[in-house]
């Protein structure tokens, strides 16, 4: 199960782990879909939907 966050606003809001690691702080808002969030891993970090690294994790999630 995911954790979830919440801004200071109280609305849920999906943080980049990403940006984490480096100790930057990137939120969006998940109640406005996850479109954005694609995009920007998809420019920020080269990281698509169907990529090798998405696929071990689905997979590593199956096993469990």
């Amino acid at each position: 199960m995911q954790q979830v966050f919440y801004n200071s606003n109280r609305k849920e809001v999906w943080l980049c782990r990403y940006c984490l690691k480096v100790g930057k702080k990137k939120e969006y808002l998940v109640f406005k879909g996850t479109r954005n969030i694609s995009n920007y891993l998809e420019s920020s970090y080269s990281i698509y939907e169907n990529s090798l690294i998405e696929k071990r994790m689905q997979q590593q999630q199956q096993s469990i």
